[in-house]
C-alpha cells in the first residue's frame, strides 16, 4: 500500500475529516486531498509529525512494518489466553518491547501502561509500575492528538490516582472524561432506532450500559457500608438484583467462562453479606460459588510450575470461608460438606 492510501486509512480510523487533518499539520486540505489520491507526496518535513497525529512510527507510514503488526497480533492473542501470572509478566515484556521499538504508536505505548500494572507481582515493584504507568499516561496526554487514546491515558491515569488515595487529582481527571450520554454508545443506539441495521451495537450497548450500572450499584453498597449509612437488609437486597446485571453485561457465548468467574464472584460476596448477619442462607452462596471455581479448576489444564487462575480461584473460596464471619456455621453438616470438597479437589491449599 502506498504512503497516500495508507494516509487515508489511517485518517479514517482516527476519525478525522482532511479538514481536521490539514489544521492539525498547518497545511491545506488540498495537500492532504493530494496525498491520498495519488497526485503528490507529502513533504520530508511532514513526516514525522504525520506519524506523531496518527501514533505511529514512520514506517508503518511507508508500509514497512509489517513485523510490528505481527508482533501486536501476538501480543493480543497472548493477553486473551492470560491464566497464571507468568503469563502476566510474558505480556508485559511482550508490550514492553513493542514500546521501545514504536515510541510513536500511543495505542501501543497504552497498551504497555496497562500491562506493567498487571504483570508486576511484588509490592516494591508495584510501586515503581504504578509511577512507570503515570508516567507514560502523562507522555500520552502531552504527545498524542488520537482522541480515543488520549481518553484511555486520563481513564488509566485516573485509577492509578484512586489507587494512591489521591482522589481530588482522581476527580479532577474524571471531570475531564467524555459523560457516558456524549458517547459512542449512546449517539449510535438513537441511529439505530432508526436505521434498524445496527443491532451488534445495540447488543454491545446493553453490555456496556449494564456493566456501568452493575458497578455503580456495588459501588453504593461499598461506600454506604464503609461510611456506616444504609440499611444491611436493603444493601443485601439491593446487592441480590446484580446478579441479573452481570449475565447482560456478560451476554453471549463468548463471555461464557467470564461470567461464571464474575457469578462466583458474586455469590461469595453476597454470602459474606449474609454470614455476617447470621442468615444460614450464607451457605447457599458459598456452595453456588464453590461450585463454580471447583468445576472451573475440575476443566482446567495443570501447570505444575505455577499456580493457575483455576486453582487461585480454589484458593481464594477456601481462604474466604476462614473468615470470622462464617465461625457460627462452622459445625453445620453444609459447611463441613463444603470444606471438605474444597479440600480433597486437588487444589494446592496452604495450611
Amino acid at each position: 500500500m502506498d504512503i497516500g492510501n495508507i494516509i487515508k486509512k489511517l485518517r479514517r480510523e482516527r476519525g478525522y475529516t482532511q479538514d481536521e487533518l490539514a489544521a492539525r499539520l498547518n497545511v491545506t486540505p488540498q495537500a492532504v486531498s493530494k496525498w491520498e489520491s495519488g497526485g503528490g507526496l507529502p513533504d520530508i518535513s511532514q513526516i514525522m509529525p504525520l506519524a506523531n497525529v496518527f501514533g505511529v512510527s514512520t514506517d508503518v507510514l511507508f508500509g514497512a512494518d509489517t513485523d510490528g503488526d505481527r508482533r501486536i497480533a501476538a501480543a493480543r492473542e497472548l493477553a486473551r489466553n492470560v491464566r497464571t501470572p507468568r503469563d502476566l509478566v510474558a505480556l508485559r515484556d511482550a508490550w514492553r518491547d513493542l514500546a521501545r521499538d514504536m515510541p510513536s504508536d500511543y495505542a501501543v505505548q497504552l497498551e504497555y501502561a496497562n500491562a506493567v500494572q498487571y504483570g508486576t507481582v511484588t509490592l516494591e515493584k508495584s510501586v515503581e509500575a504504578t509511577r512507570e504507568s503515570e508516567k507514560i499516561c502523562e507522555r500520552i496526554l502531552d504527545l498524542c492528538t488520537d482522541t480515543e487514546v488520549r481518553v484511555g491515558a486520563s481513564a488509566m491515569l485516573c485509577s492509578i490516582c484512586i489507587m494512591r488515595g489521591e482522589t481530588d487529582r482522581a476527580a479532577a481527571i474524571a471531570e475531564h472524561l467524555p459523560s457516558a450520554l456524549q458517547s459512542r454508545e449512546y449517539m449510535l443506539m438513537y441511529v439505530a432506532a432508526y436505521t434498524r441495521s445496527l443491532n451488534p451495537i445495540l447488543r454491545d450497548n446493553i453490555t456496556v450500559f449494564s456493566s456501568l450500572l452493575q458497578n455503580a450499584v456495588e459501588q453504593l453498597i461499598a461506600s454506604e457500608e464503609h461510611n456506616g449509612v444504609g440499611d444491611r437488609d436493603e444493601h443485601i437486597e439491593l446487592f441480590r438484583r446484580v446478579l441479573p446485571l452481570i449475565e447482560l453485561s456478560m451476554w453471549g457465548d463468548e463471555h461464557a467462562e467470564r461470567l461464571r468467574t464474575f457469578k462466583a464472584h458474586y455469590y461469595r460476596e453476597l454470602a459474606f453479606k449474609l454470614a455476617a448477619r447470621g442468615d444460614r442462607e450464607a451457605l447457599e452462596y458459598a456452595e453456588k460459588s464453590a461450585d463454580i471455581v471447583l468445576a472451573q479448576f475440575a476443566q482446567s489444564e495443570k501447570d505444575d510450575g505455577a499456580v493457575t487462575s483455576e486453582e487461585a480461584g480454589v484458593m481464594a473460596i477456601r481462604s474466604f470461608l476462614t473468615q470470622p464471619a462464617f465461625d457460627a456455621f462452622r459445625d453445620d453438616p453444609r459447611f463441613i460438606a463444603l470444606i471438605d470438597r474444597i479440600n480433597t479437589s486437588g487444589a494446592y491449599i496452604e495450611d
